[in-house]
């Protein structure tokens, strides 16, 4: 270190020699508290907002409201099925009035081929007749040629017109027929769409649950978690807790919209992101050691802190272990100068204020408290842990650190999601290290919590291509202008493959909630045209009551291990476990049966194309969501816990320490 550094500490002891090494002397001295401490980082979009209008709405659209809906959407679908059949009778009106121009057409296409023929006969008789008339031996033969030629002339003229008024006739009921075709295929167009509306009307029966979203289980167990006030209790201990919402949400408002405060949410960094979150765990942490210094006189004879994190807030959590690792400030002690060499990234500082301006103005200009004694972590409790900070879907975690060291804490338990694809949520495990990873059926939400009550989605399951008109066409006359036969093909093959697979009934019948749609989509070539897809879809309802196997899980270790937790209320929805799913708090699995898979596991990943053609439980959603598309590889990227600090990750931090000294 150069000599302008050297005088500069020089100076700062100086300044800082009448800071008493003392407490407060206006405050009596006594033995300090054992401090208790719950540090709980929500995930990405959420926080601990307790919405019991939200929980009264899910509960009464559990008992009546869903009923009501049912019955309305149920009275939709008959309104449907009859506009449905007003549509095909018409269409069949039509299709009637085809037949009969059509029939009429014939008969006098018929009509006009025996006069064609018959005219013909007249010429033909004609010039026999005139040779007769020219040629004949006698003048009696010649007389009576004549007289046949002018009768046959007057048949033949008779027939010309005949002939004229048939085709003028014949031309009249083609044009009618040629209108009541166009009228046909306009009815028919109508008719598909009512019946689409009628399958619309038909999944519109099974309604999703009211609002979009539901408590984690990190909010849960925040709320579960026991406090005091800071005088403590009997046994001269002081309870408290920290709750840290998720990346992207602004305090009681939710996901953030609009300008800077999207790049929270979708890359955990900038505003509202993890450098808001961390300096505010950090802030919190810092009050409740003032407090209970204020409150006490002393510092606290212990710390026991408990973290708890879902998705970005797991990894958020695993960065505050460093952080508390590189040592909370013991405020008893007298604050001691910084330099470069002795501010490990996250360590708790104090900036000077009245001696800001004496030393030129130096923001580095920093005093550091020694760490505080008898500092523990006691229980590190993580829910699915993605990073995909600042740049998603990598391990390049800029300035956080998510590598838990082996003794880090006593206890640690990592639950991991085993039907989570996307490709920006990478599993970070705690592996190689300390604590117990347990992986579990379900996506990242079904592990974390969330999920609204009743959440209905789209699953692409087939597809295949019916035709391509030109987009003029399209535009003029609505997607439905397509030949029904395409379509019917296009469905037959489609049913085919699902026959083959096991999937229709005996009566060639698709599932429950499974139907037809017609998808189409503009090419983007020189000459665009619109191509037409049949898609089989498949409705997935699927229930949130999952979610609190893992919330049972976690809750039941961290008690055995001492968090002060409250009994969770086997009666309170937001803890009931289903009874179909009760024996899985005990015997947690992987991969749920068939039934318990639809009934309650999410698909989270999204794609616009068919990934799983007709697989009982396809990876992907649809339509395609920004952000949570499948992974390219088709399974999740999972990166290892890191137990050495990569010193290179922290050149900002270094760069800060280092100027002006």
């Amino acid at each position: 270190m150069g000599s302008k550094s050297a005088q500069f500490l020089k100076e700062l002891e100086a300044a800082t020699a009448h800071i008493p090494n003392t407490p407060n002397p206006a405050v009596l001295p006594c033995s300090g508290p054992r401090l208790f401490v719950g540090i709980f980082f929500d995930g990405t979009g959420n926080e601990r907002v307790f919405d019991s209008k939200q929980v009264k709405a899910d509960l009464t659209w559990l008992k009546d409201s869903k009923e009501r809906q049912q019955n309305l959407a149920h009275e939709n679908l008959e309104q449907s099925l009859r506009a449905e059949a007003e549509a095909a009778a018409a269409a069949e009106r039509a299709r009637s009035d085809v037949r009969a121009y059509q029939g009429e057409a014939e008969q006098l296409r018929v009509q006009a081929d025996q006069l064609m023929s018959e005219r013909q006969s007249l010429g033909r008789e004609i010039t026999r007749v005139r040779v007769m008339a020219t040629s004949g031996r006698t003048a009696a033969e010649r007389a009576s040629g004549s007289a046949s030629l002018g009768q046959l002339h007057k048949l033949e003229d008779r027939a010309l017109i005949r002939l004229r008024h048939l085709s003028m006739t014949l031309k009249d009921v083609e044009e009618r027929a040629r209108t009541a075709e166009q009228r046909a295929r306009q009815s028919d167009v109508e008719r598909r769409r009512r019946e689409e509306a009628v399958n619309q009307a038909r999944r519109d029966c099974y309604p999703a649950s009211p609002g979009i979203s539901g408590l984690t289980n990190v909010a849960k167990l925040y709320y579960l978690n026991r406090i005091t006030e800071f005088t403590g209790n009997d046994k001269g201990e002081v309870y408290q807790k920290i709750y840290i919402r998720g990346v992207g949400t602004k305090e009681g408002k939710g996901i953030t919209t609009g300008g800077t405060a999207n790049l929270g949410l979708a890359f955990a960094a900038f505003c509202e992101g993890a450098e808001d979150r961390i300096p505010e765990a950090r802030q919190e942490m810092l009050d409740i050691l003032t407090n209970v210094f204020s409150s006490w006189g002393s510092m606290p004879s212990s710390v026991t802190i408990d973290l708890f994190g879902f998705s970005r807030g797991a990894a958020l959590a695993r960065h505050f272990v460093n952080v508390i690792l590189a040592g909370l400030p013991d405020m008893s002690q007298k604050p001691v100068p910084v330099s470069d060499e002795s501010l490990p990234f996250g360590e708790m500082v104090t900036l000077p204020d009245a001696d800001h301006d004496k030393h030129g103005g130096q923001n580095n200009a920093a005093l550091r408290y020694p760490a505080l004694a008898n500092v523990s972590i006691r229980f590190v409790g993580l829910f699915d842990t993605v990073g995909s900070i600042f740049i998603p879907g990598n391990e390049n975690e800029l300035f956080y650190d998510l590598g838990l060291p082996t003794g880090c804490a006593r206890n640690i338990v990592h639950l991991v999601a085993a039907q989570d694809w996307r490709e920006y949520f990478p599993l970070t495990r705690i592996h190689p290290g300390d604590g117990e990873e347990i992986v579990l059926a379900g996506a990242h939400a079904d592990i974390g919590g969330g999920y609204q009550l009743l959440e209905k989605c789209a699953l692409l399951m087939d597809e295949e291509y019916c035709g391509s008109l030109s987009t003029d066409l399209v535009n003029r006359q609505g997607p439905f202008v397509i030949p029904q036969d395409r379509e019917q093909r296009a469905r037959q093959a489609i049913l085919e493959r699902a026959r083959g697979k096991g999937i229709l009934s005996e009566e060639g019948e698709l599932p429950p909630h499974w139907h037809f749609t017609l998808h189409w989509e503009v090419s983007h070539d020189a000459v665009p045209v619109v191509h037409f897809y049949v898609r089989l879809m498949r409705d997935k309802l699927t229930y949130n009551g999952y979610a609190n196997v893992p919330l049972h899980i976690m809750h039941r270790k961290a008690v055995d291990a001492g968090v002060p937790f409250k009994t969770l209320d086997e009666t309170d929805p937001l803890h009931i476990v289903p009874e179909d799913l009760q024996h899985l708090v005990d015997n947690p699995v992987d991969e749920l049966p068939q039934d318990l898979w639809e009934k309650y596991v999410h698909v989270s990943a999204t794609e616009n194309r068919c990934v799983d053609r007709l697989a009982l439980r396809p990876r992907t959603r649809f339509p395609y969501s920004i952000g949570m598309q499948l992974d390219p590889s088709g399974s999740r990227e999972i990166y290892p816990n890191k137990l050495e600090k990569d010193g290179s990750k922290w050149p900002l931090v270094q760069a800060l320490m280092q100027a002006g000294l």
